[in-house]
């Protein structure tokens, strides 16, 4: 572990091209926002890149791969955590640290992480691929393996993670799901394996609870699936419909309730809304809306306390404001302010306690939208026969 005061990294902005290669930003106006912009983070100070539009960037890492950001969750105490495809970073509005696998005691099992989540007691849980489970300690700033961890994950890759209304903890990855058998405590947690009611066995890749207490399971090319508590299994969702049907065998990212339904991100097709119903085996047998947005692969789906859907795809964003003339998905494949001879990759997505909207991008840092700001200066309409296939902002408007 070793910490880079950010202020020391200024030479990494002097370079870093928020319109195009032949305007540099001005020293000045770094000096600005690094330290003197205090209320544009959730947490002390703003560290980050302002564009005229109001989107701000941070690059928290050294390497691509570090500044591939594919987790976010925010700690009981204001900081950002970060997962990254080159080990966990923290960041507190002044300064970075980073955490790498050393094969040290505390150190992470492996650097590339898929998955974060905050625990009750503060702790945060941190799933590697390779590598299994590891805790982080926010207060002493300590890795450590759990010793309640299943043997299955031990080493095998973590997918995703997740504690449920009831504080049941649930990961699932290529050895399976398993869910805690008592409710969580840091110090004693009992697995046991969820059985599938398939003789085949999947890779499940994305966890997610309804409002009606559902929880569901996105998988690797093998569709959806639910947990039916009275046999204790997961069980693959029955599809009626030609929609329901490609989602049976679909690759599922993303599963989220929003106020318009059940969404559902894939990797083939784009998104799926699905009216949720009371009971889980009618999920795929009632009308399902194809929804297809200018990236069919679609790998982050959040709803924000605004109740704008943002939709994070391999050329960038897609977003459906509340606005009734803008209540429409709208995709800009080049984030704004980021000049990009390819469109950027949205890895992971997270609203924190302030309102702020943050997106996780491929090898380009953080991006972030300010509570105060829409992420459209100017009304934007999708075109109704589909003649229009992308429509994006740049980064002066």
């Amino acid at each position: 572990m070793f910490i880079i005061n950010i202020h020391k990294t200024i030479l990494n902005f002097l370079f870093y091209d928020l319109s195009n290669a032949s305007k540099i930003v001005p020293v000045w106006f770094l000096l600005f926002l690094l330290l003197g912009n205090e209320a544009a983070l959730p947490i002390q100070s703003t560290q980050s890149i302002e564009t005229e539009t109001g989107w701000q960037y941070l690059l928290p890492g050294n390497d691509r791969a570090q500044n591939s950001i594919t987790a976010i969750v925010e700690d009981l105490y204001g900081q950002l955590v970060l997962g990254s495809k080159n080990g966990l970073i923290i960041y507190n509005g002044y300064e970075i640290v980073y955490h790498l696998h050393d094969n040290a005691e505390h150190s992470l099992p492996s650097n590339f992480i898929r998955t974060l989540t905050v625990l009750p007691d503060g702790l945060i849980l941190i799933g590697s691929d390779p590598g299994g489970i590891s805790i982080y300690d926010p207060v002493t700033g300590i890795i450590s393996r759990p010793l309640w961890l299943p043997e299955e994950y031990r080493s095998a890759g973590i997918w995703d993670s997740y504690l449920d209304s009831k504080n049941f903890l649930w990961i699932a990855g290529a050895e399976g799901v398993f869910k805690s058998s008592t409710v969580y405590s840091s110090v004693s947690v009992s697995f046991e394996k969820i059985r599938q009611k398939q003789s085949d066995g999947f890779t499940t890749i994305a966890i997610s609870e309804f409002s009606n207490g559902q929880i569901w399971f996105g998988t690797l090319r093998n569709g959806l699936h639910y947990y039916d508590e009275p046999t204790n299994m997961l069980v693959k969702a029955v599809a009626s419909s030609e929609n329901g049907r490609i989602l049976s065998d679909a690759w599922i990212w993303k599963i989220i309730e929003t106020k318009d339904g059940i969404l559902i991100g894939t990797q083939d097709h784009s998104l799926f809304l699905v009216p949720l119903s009371d009971s889980a085996e009618r999920l795929l047998t009632s009308d399902i809306e194809h929804i297809r947005l200018s990236d069919y692969r679609v790998l982050e789906l959040l709803e924000d306390s605004k109740g704008r859907i943002w939709a994070g795809t391999w050329l960038g964003l897609s977003v459906k404001q509340t606005d009734k003339e803008l209540a429409k998905w709208v995709s800009f494949d080049r984030p704004q302010g980021m000049d990009n001879p390819e469109p950027v990759a949205v890895l992971s997505m997270y609203e924190d306690r302030a309102g702020n909207v943050w997106f996780g991008l491929e090898h380009k840092g953080l991006m972030m939208l300010p509570k105060t700001r829409e992420p459209f200066s100017l009304p934007f309409y999708n075109d109704p026969q589909k003649e229009v296939s992308e429509i994006y902002e740049t980064w002066d408007g």
